[in-house]
């Protein structure tokens, strides 16, 4: 890693760069604005920690390019569909640098969008994007971390949505409780935007996680009544209830007639003021329960 950083150093010019990684990062139990680095006003935002952020965030993107590349060269006669599991790190997610996103290799942050890239390479790739943390709640974490996994949820499905990408939800703990099903359910089937960009359907849901506790009595009734509602939502997706009415061109036609014949009768009849056609909709994307 040190001899690609150097390379990328002298690249930009700046060979003492290439040195070594950031002297003011801080350790691992101190807090963001603590350090130097990961603080509202810090060096993240520098010349130099832009270099080496989009330095170390090109290194996991260029992992995945390969092995997604590699797949689909052993998979691409068998018609299935890759996709890629994309971990949620959600704590400080509301601090300008999203420090705990920047260490993990995800160039993430207030002002940047750090996951188009990746959605890129699924999409270069015809692969599928797997998120997990859809049963975690906003007012679940605690204050201290300005965490906010319900709007990185967004974010990540609205960047897949503007790639084409699509998304599988899944739950990243063993919960079975109201809450966190209630939330589960939420995310997959209500409808929500973000920064002006709708979000599809998802694609399909997985749970994960799945041991013992599941079929303790109270939680297998909880996730029985919870795939149940599930269903029903998916038959909703799949067989919207259509609207009668009628075509405007009918209504014109219709309007045309009746318009004819007050006038052959000598009579001013008012004329049907022209209804706006209500289409069916038979394109809803289907919701898959995986």
């Amino acid at each position: 890693m040190v001899a690609s950083l150097s390379a990328a150093a002298q690249q930009v010019g700046q060979p003492h760069w290439g040195n070594s990684g950031p002297h003011d990062a801080g350790s691992y139990c101190q807090w963001p604005h603590q350090t130097g680095f990961f603080h509202h006003q810090g060096s993240w935002y520098s010349e130099y920690g832009r270099f080496f952020l989009q330095w170390y965030s090109s290194l996991l993107l260029q992992h995945a390019d390969q092995m997604m590349g590699r797949a689909r060269r052993v998979f691409q006669d068998a018609g299935v569909r890759l996709h890629a599991q994309l971990p949620t790190i959600h704590w400080w997610y509301n601090q300008a640098a999203h420090a705990a996103e920047l260490t993990a290799g995800h160039y993430n942050t207030s002002s940047r969008n750090g996951y188009l890239a990746f959605c890129q390479v699924l999409a270069r790739h015809q692969a599928g994007l797997v998120l997990t943390g859809a049963e975690m709640r906003d007012c679940e974490q605690p204050s201290y971390a300005l965490a906010s996994p319900e709007t990185q949820l967004l974010q990540l499905r609205a960047t897949a949505a503007s790639q084409q990408v699509p998304v599988t939800l899944s739950n990243l703990s063993t919960r079975f409780d109201a809450d966190a099903l209630a939330e589960f359910e939420r995310q997959s089937f209500d409808a929500a935007s973000y920064r002006g960009i709708d979000l599809t359907h998802v694609s399909a849901l997985s749970f994960g996680n799945m041991g013992d506790v599941m079929f303790e009595p109270q939680n297998w009734l909880s996730f029985k009544d919870w795939t149940g509602r599930l269903r029903q939502h998916n038959e909703q997706l799949r067989h919207p209830p259509r609207r009668a009415a009628a075509s405007a061109a009918a209504q014109r036609q219709a309007a045309g007639a009746a318009a004819a014949a007050a006038a052959a009768a000598g009579a001013q009849q008012p004329v049907p003021h022209e209804a706006e056609a209500v289409p069916a909709n038979d394109e809803r994307e289907e919701a898959v329960v995986g």
